[in-house]
């Protein structure tokens, strides 16, 4: 876990001067000195951090030179974040999901700080509708908690403005041309890449906490989602190389800060003319199952200020659907089924 306060732990204080001359050995007697611990202790730092996957050379009377920092999405990796969002990171080998982490985090009687809770993998990983999200090692597993200041009735926004951050990150750092399909999740070539998922508590007039948690297919070695309409894909597939995880969450959750300021400062019309740009779902014929009544079938023509999006039927009439699942349709998946 790390914080932004407190005293710096001698294990960081070494990889930031490791970091600093990664060309040059830096002596164990350097190092003590400026963490102002024995040599001793500089030997167990090093060999946490050995264990944390850092790859670090020891050469006697020479000194420690970092050859490789580690994969894992640690702390020292991925700070700083924004502190509107993470003021503090908390990683984890494996949990059940990262949403039920910040949850617990969240009801736990103390003031809430913003919280990214991250792990290498999820054993009971989930997306929207309660569905399985498979959870290899290699994949981005976060849950970003927070107060936002925000009305209840405008934090479906924050799931779109989140997915436009993923989709401006994998255009940014990869040359991808990502897509985003209502209501959050970012498509590539027409595969998924990436889903967004909020849960709250709520006053009618105030949001006690909100959790949205973050899946991208980033390095996983094999990909498969049962029952899945939209095909999956990996990062590391569609570049052809493995991606740096870390780099990936610092550019997003940059831009999803930024994002959540346009909402907080009412310039909502950025957000949704931002996802508008990058859509895989206007001007589509669509089928949008609802969670009560018959599904909504028609053309995808706009989203609304409050982030519905407005589908036309085959009467004519426009339907803002709040929730429900968006599937893209096709003529075939029309045609209805042959009597025999």
């Amino acid at each position: 876990m790390s914080g932004r306060s407190g005293t710096v732990p001698t294990t960081a204080k070494v990889l930031s001067m490791l970091k600093r001359t990664p060309e040059c050995p830096v002596s164990g007697a350097a190092l003590a000195a400026a963490c102002g611990v024995s040599r001793v202790a500089i030997h167990k730092a090093v060999r946490r951090l050995c264990d944390e996957g850092y790859e670090i050379h020891a050469t006697p009377r020479r000194g420690y030179r970092l050859l490789r920092v580690s994969p894992l999405l640690l702390p020292s990796e991925l700070e700083p974040l924004p502190a509107m969002l993470a003021a503090r990171i908390i990683h984890r080998p494996s949990v059940h999901s990262t949403m039920d982490a910040a949850r617990i985090i969240a009801e736990g009687g103390v003031p809430i700080v913003p919280t990214l809770v991250v792990a290498e993998r999820q054993t009971a990983g989930r997306g929207r509708l309660g569905r399985r999200w498979l959870s290899a090692p290699g994949g981005v597993y976060a849950t970003f908690l927070f107060v936002p200041e925000l009305h209840p009735s405008r934090i479906p926004l924050v799931g779109i403005a989140f997915a436009v951050a993923l989709a401006a990150a994998f255009r940014k750092l990869y040359r991808l041309d990502a897509r985003v399909k209502w209501p959050n999740d970012v498509l590539v070539r027409g595969r998924k890449v990436a889903g967004v998922l909020t849960e709250m508590r709520a006053e009618p007039d105030r949001v006690r906490w909100l959790a949205v948690g973050v899946g991208i297919n980033a390095n996983q070695e094999r990909l498969h989602v049962p029952g899945a309409v939209v095909r999956a894909a990996t990062l590391a597939e569609l570049t052809g190389a493995p991606v740096d995880r870390a780099a990936l969450v610092r550019v997003f959750a940059a831009a999803a800060a930024a994002r959540l300021e346009d909402l907080r400062a009412d310039r909502t019309d950025a957000v949704l003319d931002a996802w508008r740009g990058m859509s895989d779902t206007l001007g589509r014929r669509v089928r949008v199952t609802l969670p009560a009544g018959a599904p909504v079938i028609g053309r995808a023509e706009d989203i609304a200020p409050s982030g519905a999006l407005c589908v036309r039927d085959d009467r004519g009439v426009v339907h803002e659907v709040h929730s429900g699942d968006c599937v893209h349709l096709r003529h075939s998946d029309e045609s209805p089924p042959r009597v025999r």
